[in-house]
């Protein structure tokens, strides 16, 4: 099995000495090159906006229901909802492996902040403000 190396590259400068320490190959060999563009991860002003938010909703169901859940709850239950999830086998049993927000980019958290604020609404009978800040 042929080595896979990665390499990020994050401005123009290490692009050409990227470029620079392939060119002194020697191409016995062909390479194949694949690269990826990172999306910018969510931002820490939208998992604070989020866990607050987390707070809130813990909050209103509280005085809505008298059940008391905890932010960590509400975390599981609103990922189960809104975001991918896998099935995988651990010694013959199937979990289920949830997706973590700190996978999120920008764009897939304001989505997702989004689907929790209608949930809210439609649901919790909740109306969540979300800033541009927090979008």
């Amino acid at each position: 099995m042929p080595k896979k190396k990665t390499k990020v590259i994050s401005n123009k400068d290490e692009l050409r000495e990227w470029f620079v320490q392939i060119s002194k190959y020697d191409f016995k060999i062909p390479i194949i090159f694949e690269y990826q563009i990172k999306k910018p991860g969510r931002t820490l002003n939208q998992n604070a906006f989020y866990w607050a938010m987390l707070s809130d909703i813990k909050k209103h169901l509280y005085e809505a229901s008298g059940k008391t859940f905890t932010e960590d709850v509400l975390h599981d239950y609103f990922r189960k909802l809104y975001l991918p999830s896998e099935q995988v086998e651990i010694g013959g049993e199937v979990v289920t492996s949830l997706t973590s927000t700190t996978k999120l980019n920008t764009q897939d958290m304001s989505d997702y902040l989004y689907c929790i604020q209608i949930h809210c609404r439609e649901e919790f009978d909740l109306e969540i403000e979300i800033g541009e800040a927090h979008a």
